[in-house]
């Protein structure tokens, strides 16, 4: 079975119960057709380079699954028909890649350095 994976941007107003709910119904239809749901990844609102559908910012979520090719397409009329999607894109892909969360990095406190002795020239 082919590997896909979705972005989907969701409309930034929207609830988090609802967000939740499109997302379970993409991946029942995705499991329903004998497929694997094998990553979800939300990350989180984020702005967006122009302006889609008069929003300037989205709810970004990433799915990575194996499925059937008619699954996907059928997967890909639901995200133009729903009401709380503002753009999607899903694409095969060769090898299935596990994206990881961002780690942030720590700032390390900086020690002074330590005076020099002078005048000790015995």
């Amino acid at each position: 079975m082919p590997s896909y994976e979705s972005i989907i941007i969701f409309r930034p107003d929207l609830a988090a119960e609802e967000t939740d709910k499109l997302l379970a119904k993409f991946e029942k239809m995705i499991t329903a057709g004998n497929g694997e749901v094998i990553q979800q990844d939300k990350w989180g609102l984020k702005k967006t380079a122009f302006p889609v559908k008069k929003y300037k910012e989205g709810f970004f979520v990433y799915l990575n699954f194996k499925s059937a090719p008619e699954v996907v397409n059928n997967l890909k009329k639901t995200y133009l028909v729903s009401d709380g999607i503002i753009r999607s894109i899903t694409t095969k892909v060769s090898k299935p890649r596990r994206i990881k969360p961002k780690k942030e990095k720590v700032k390390v406190a900086v020690t002074p350095a330590e005076p020099k002795e002078e005048g000790l020239n015995g």
